[in-house]
């Protein structure tokens, strides 16, 4: 009955997908003192930087600023499926998956850096997905690239995502070596500009670079979860492998298209637990561009699953413990 409520396609959906958002940061806009330290807060990036000193004095704006922004990428992933018809049906659920997901680190839901990062990833996929049987040479790879130069002006670690470039091409394209060179000036084009703004300024080459590899080079900030949060790590993993047993069984079924793109999601997917493993700074902010593939592949599983009471259950139980984490982590 509650899945019910959320998969309808009339327009209050909407407006009861905000009020659950809503809900999960209703405790961060309250209490300023959840914050936790993460190295994107001693050493922000230039853009982020800039972004904290407007909105600096005023807690409540900066949480419902940040608010905002998961919404809108939220419902950019519903955009993105209305366009590429990746779940051949309309649904508002991975805005829900994702406000959810993103959601359930309650030191997270604030101002930070990675909100703005998986913005411009899901709009520099936009742009790959968009290239897909378009003839001859595209430009759209040098745009998302240019998407990941300057998201990674918020959050640094956006600049490994331009694997996930060279995955598309890989997948989408047929050979052409300017594209693959587009992948590279797009994202450089950005620090252009920065060491210029930096070199206009009096800044030295080694100082402004400096502010840069400070974002990559520290170590993981080591964080001790709470049982709620474990406990929901652990039914979230279970959940992952309900759903993706059921992808891999329709997965013949779907068109061309919606197999490449979900292909792609799963190696977004492979590369950001790679990509915490490998790069010293990355923490569980990463939870933000994992709830972009994980968001899709919940949605087509609950969307689809024909049992009556299963589905029900399987998304009752998540609601609960994201309360139960919300309010005890």
């Amino acid at each position: 009955m509650i899945l019910r409520l959320y998969k309808s396609k009339q327009p209050a959906t909407i407006v009861l997908i905000i009020i659950t958002g809503m809900l999960a940061w209703i405790r961060p806009f309250f209490n300023a003192g959840i914050q936790r330290g993460f190295p994107f807060d001693s050493d922000p990036m230039p853009l982020y930087h800039l972004l904290t000193m407007v909105l600096w004095h005023n807690h409540y704006f900066r949480v419902l600023f940040a608010f905002i922004f998961v919404i809108l990428t939220g419902f950019l992933l519903v955009r993105l499926n209305t366009r590429y018809i990746i779940i051949t049906e309309r649904t508002n659920l991975p805005a829900l998956f994702y406000i959810l997901l993103s959601s359930s680190i309650v030191g997270l839901n604030r101002l930070n850096p990675v909100i703005f990062g998986a913005l411009f990833l899901l709009l520099a996929i936009d742009r790959i997905l968009e290239s897909y049987k378009q003839e001859g040479l595209s430009y759209r790879y040098f745009e998302a690239a240019l998407l990941l130069g300057v998201g990674s002006l918020f959050y640094a670690n956006l600049i490994f995502f331009v694997f996930i470039l060279w995955v598309a091409l890989i997948m989408l394209r047929p050979f052409y070596w300017r594209e693959w060179v587009f992948t590279i000036l797009g994202v450089i084009i950005p620090y252009l500009f920065l060491f210029s703004f930096f070199y206009l300024n009096d800044v030295s080459f080694s100082e402004s670079l400096q502010r840069v590899t400070t974002n990559i080079l520290p170590d993981h900030t080591a964080f001790s979860f709470k049982k709620p949060y474990t406990i929901f790590l652990i039914y979230l993993f279970f959940l992952i492998v309900v759903v993706s047993e059921y992808m891999v069984r329709h997965f013949p079924t779907k068109k061309i298209q919606a197999r490449k793109t979900f292909m792609l999601f799963f190696w977004l997917f492979l590369s950001t637990p790679a990509i915490y493993l490998l790069v010293p700074s990355t923490s569980i902010e990463l939870i933000y561009i994992l709830a972009i593939p994980l968001s899709f592949v919940l949605s087509h599983y609950f969307v689809f699953a024909k049992s009556k009471w299963l589905p029900e259950a399987l998304f009752i139980i998540l609601l609960i413990l994201i309360i139960v984490n919300n309010i005890y982590a």
